[in-house]
């Protein structure tokens, strides 16, 4: 079993002449600032604009991810993946030789139905799913969802901590940004809440939330309600 603190590093890349050496070199410089050989898992923001415009990875996608392949070789990360890939991007870079995709870091949102497209992609393929800004992402639903309120009351926990305990259940690992010890604790119970959640108690929370999103005109992208963002009171964190 790993012991220790898990540091995951996201390597930002543009596209355009070299992007595949700017993107490994982008990374050796945080692995330099951070005064680490090695870390846990790395991943690459992406895909570029064009390929979810074209529902095609470019050159300069596939040659980001060699940079990161590279580093695999090269004993400076555990583990490389990406983040907010849409199903049929991850699906073609899954396709890709050399070593694999393990992680994909995208929002976990209610009103997509939990992405279980995204979910789905991630068993068939045994990649770990992760979702930052959870609470926060989901504050609407928070707010909201008789289901998550009635799941909370039921089972005697915060609101946020059923929707931490609930995305577990799902397969997710949720990335947390608690700065206070009592947000911690209230973190760390969800773990054991998930561990006592029923299937049919999961299924209710997923029948409530129904995917309000219409495909986009666009291959490999979604469209969403056009409203503006509200903030929130809710905690969360992890920025993606």
């Amino acid at each position: 079993m790993r012991t220790g603190v898990f540091v995951q590093l996201k390597v930002h890349y543009t596209p355009g002449e070299d992007a595949g050496r700017r993107c490994y070199a982008a990374a050796r410089r945080g692995l330099d600032e951070l005064r680490l050989h090695r870390v846990g898992a790395l991943l690459l923001r992406g895909p570029s604009v064009e390929a979810r415009q074209t529902g095609k990875l470019t050159d300069d996608d596939v040659g980001a991810w060699r940079a990161l392949q590279r580093l695999v070789t090269e004993g400076r990360t555990d583990l490389i993946g990406v983040c907010n890939f849409p199903p049929s991007l991850l699906e073609e870079l899954l396709r890709l030789d050399g070593p694999r995709c393990s992680l994909h870091q995208t929002r976990l949102r209610a009103d997509r139905a939990f992405n279980g497209e995204d979910r789905a992609l991630a068993e068939k393929h045994g990649v770990v799913l992760q979702a930052p800004g959870l609470v926060t992402t989901n504050a609407p639903a928070l707010r909201r969802s008789s289901a998550l309120s009635a799941l909370a009351a039921k089972r005697g926990a915060t609101p946020e901590r059923t929707l931490l305990a609930f995305a577990l259940r799902l397969g997710v690992v949720a990335v947390v940004g608690s700065a206070s010890p009592k947000h911690v604790v209230d973190d760390l119970g969800a773990v054991e809440l998930a561990a006592s959640l029923s299937s049919s108690e999961v299924d209710g929370v997923l029948a409530a939330h129904p995917d309000r999103h219409k495909p986009d005109t666009r291959r490999g992208m979604r469209r969403g309600p056009s409203k503006k963002r509200k903030r929130s009171s809710l905690r969360g964190g992890g920025g993606v």
